[in-house]
This record gives structure tokens, C-alpha cells and sequence, in this order.
């Protein structure tokens, strides 16, 4: 749509945000936020989504969208691929599967 503007939230380093991009309507109102996941190996196929991009998907709804990034190959012969997961919340629990990994427990 024209006078869409898009703001890369971690231009200046992160932001701690749970997206990596801002879609802004021509108004100034969020049109949709999207998280990117990049790889440089095209047949991984998972990715870590952390609990607050989860939190952020199921909120936001169809205004939340993954791409995933892959890019492989080396010198000028690199190859991009690009998948896009709107309305990541309803992909959960369809053709995700959730995998948790837990960290170090404190000592007890």
C-alpha cells in the first residue's frame, strides 16, 4: 500500500523488542509488526521463537508475521530464500511443533 513506511526497530542495536520491524499505515498507525529468523543453512528447519514473540503472536494476531531467512552459498554465487508465516499464531500447534530447551537449573 502506498505511504507504508517500515522502521527496522534494531538498526541502532537491539531493542529488545519481540519483532525486528515496525509496518506503519500511512496515518502512523501499526499496520503489523514481524519478527525475521535467518539461517545460513536452507534445509534447518527450526528456529528459536522465544516466549515473548510467542506472547507477541497470540496478542497480535494476523498483525504479527515470521519470515524465515535462509542464505547459503559462498562469494557471489549466494542463494537467498525467503518464507513467510502470516498470522504466525495460527500456525502454532499445525505445522509447528514447539520444542523446549531448558537452561541451567539454580542450585537448590
Amino acid at each position: 500500500e502506498a505511504g507504508r513506511r517500515v522502521v527496522w526497530v534494531n538498526e541502532k542495536g537491539e531493542a529488545g523488542e519481540p519483532f525486528d520491524l515496525v509496518v506503519l499505515s500511512p496515518s502512523g498507525e501499526v499496520a503489523s509488526y514481524i519478527e525475521v529468523k535467518t539461517t545460513a543453512h536452507a534445509a534447518k528447519r527450526t528456529f528459536e521463537v522465544t516466549r515473548r514473540e510467542m506472547e507477541m503472536a497470540l496478542q497480535m494476531g494476523s498483525k504479527f508475521t515470521v519470515f524465515r531467512v535462509a542464505l547459503e552459498g559462498g562469494g557471489s554465487q549466494k542463494t537467498v530464500s525467503l518464507t513467510q508465516m502470516e498470522h504466525f499464531s495460527r500456525h502454532l500447534g499445525k505445522s509447528l511443533q514447539l520444542i523446549v530447551s531448558l537452561g541451567s537449573s539454580p542450585a537448590m
